[in-house]
């Protein structure tokens, strides 16, 4: 807010700015009366002159003899009918002239001033059209006029800002800013911009001010006007993609961890059996015992050949790209599921059976994580799972038993992750909703588009 001594500063030069406003009126108003004034006594000095010398012709006439004083008085009474006829006729023409004049120039000022008007309200509706809140200061700093996105956005009334000095808004750090902004915009003729944070407690506010100076044909400041551009929600949005580009890194390198500790503990450890039994094989001479020894690599090589297609079906299933949705989703429930979930119920009544390869496989990864999380992370002893198709569009709904959402929030770090997940699912058209309950079960419910079968290759 503004100091006393400040405040006091620009009540005065709001004070000193009326002021001279109302000694032009005046003065104008003075030049008037004036020159109506004059232009009476010239009149009435131009009327007078006639019968003047009219006086002095009778003075002349009087002393001659009876018949000449008569013909004299009438000939100057002809002569000063004659003036006096033309004068009227001056005044006459002038008086027309002038009437025509005010006429013309009341036509005049009144088209004139309909325009202005209609200027004036053009200017203000365009003012007012600009979905960014705008406002006009002077140079230094009284507010001439803010437009209705402003009145919405900062919650103000026009009455209570215009007039009013910017400072009494603001606190001294933007301030200065806002000073510093003025004097570049005033020194420059091209605008100037500068990003604001205007955050308060719990209500985040960022935003780009552009300062333009308002300049008269001789180049003199006439005013600055100030538009402001709220990118609060593009920072957010920055944020949140940066912060789920790094649990994406993350998610990747702990797949990556994960392909590496199946491929060196599981089929690293089966290939390295299946060497030393061959290297057995090749030292005994024995037919029965090489027999089965061979049998038994055999079984190491199959062992293997599994894992690696477990491992490979984890990276792409693709099953799903050969039989569809349906049968992808059995065999990740029998195989990686319902060895660690008693229960596991799924229903599927899609129509068509073969939907856009991208839309089939964001919904096989919607169910694989919510599967995941719920078995891995929510210790459930009961999952069900429900797709149906209807009006070009697949719901899917995964239910759980486990501990609900809150409490397994921070353990939850798979490939596809929560905000990746409704990412995904925004980004093909679908809508994603969750609800949880802890102690109780958590809930996913999605709905994608289903309306394009997919041709056969």
């Amino acid at each position: 807010m503004l100091r006393e001594s400040e405040l006091a500063q620009v009540k005065v030069s709001v004070r000193e700015q009326q002021l001279k406003q109302r000694w032009r009126t005046r003065l104008l108003w003075t030049l008037r009366v004036l020159s109506i004034s004059l232009l009476l006594v010239v009149l009435h000095a131009s009327l007078s002159k006639p019968f003047a010398d009219f006086d002095e012709a009778l003075d002349r006439c009087m002393p001659q003899p009876g018949a000449q004083a008569r013909e004299c008085v009438k000939l100057e009474v002809e002569a000063r009918r004659a003036v006096v006829l033309r004068m009227r006729d001056q005044v006459l023409a002038l008086v027309a002239l002038a009437s025509l004049t005010l006429l013309v120039s009341a036509i005049v000022r009144f088209g004139l001033q309909k325009q202005l008007r209609e200027h004036a309200l053009f200017a203000d509706q365009v003012f007012d059209a600009v979905p960014l809140p705008l406002s006009l200061r002077t140079p230094d700093g009284l507010y001439l006029r803010v437009n209705s996105e402003f009145e919405r956005r900062f919650g103000v009334k026009k009455r209570d800002v215009t007039g009013r000095h910017y400072s009494a808004f603001f606190t001294p750090e933007i301030v200065r800013i806002v000073a510093e902004m003025d004097n570049r915009a005033l020194a420059s003729r091209e605008p100037v911009e500068v990003e604001i944070d205007l955050s308060e407690p719990g209500k985040p506010l960022h935003a780009i001010q552009r300062f333009q100076a308002v300049r008269d044909t001789d180049g003199a400041a006439l005013g600055i006007v100030i538009a402001r551009d709220d990118i609060t929600d593009l920072r957010v949005s920055n944020e949140r993609l940066r912060r789920l580009s790094a649990q994406m890194i993350d998610a990747q390198e702990e797949e990556r961890r994960r392909i590496a500790r199946d491929l060196h503990d599981q089929v690293g450890q089966i290939l390295t059996a299946l060497k030393l039994q061959l290297a057995s094989v090749a030292k005994r001479g024995a037919v029965d015992d090489a027999a089965t020894a061979l049998l038994l690599s055999r079984e190491f090589a199959e062992e293997a050949l599994r894992h690696i297609r477990d491992l490979s079906a984890s990276l792409h299933p693709h099953l799903l790209d050969d039989l569809g949705l349906e049968p992808a989703l059995n065999w990740l429930i029998d195989r990686f599921i319902r060895p660690l979930v008693p229960t596991v119920d799924l229903r599927c009544r899609i129509a068509p059976a073969r939907a856009a390869q991208e839309v089939e496989l964001v919904a096989f990864r919607v169910v694989q994580e919510a599967l995941t999380n719920a078995a891995r992370h929510a210790q459930a002893t009961r999952i069900g799972v429900i797709l149906e198709s209807a009006e070009g569009r697949l719901s899917i709904e995964v239910m759980d038993d486990g501990v609900g959402f809150e409490e397994v929030n921070a353990k939850r770090g798979t490939s596809l992750g929560l905000t990746g997940m409704n990412d995904r699912v925004a980004e093909i058209g679908g809508e994603m909703a969750m609800d949880s309950t802890p102690g109780v079960g958590t809930r996913v419910r999605v709905t994608l588009p289903w309306a394009l079968e997919r041709v056969a290759a």
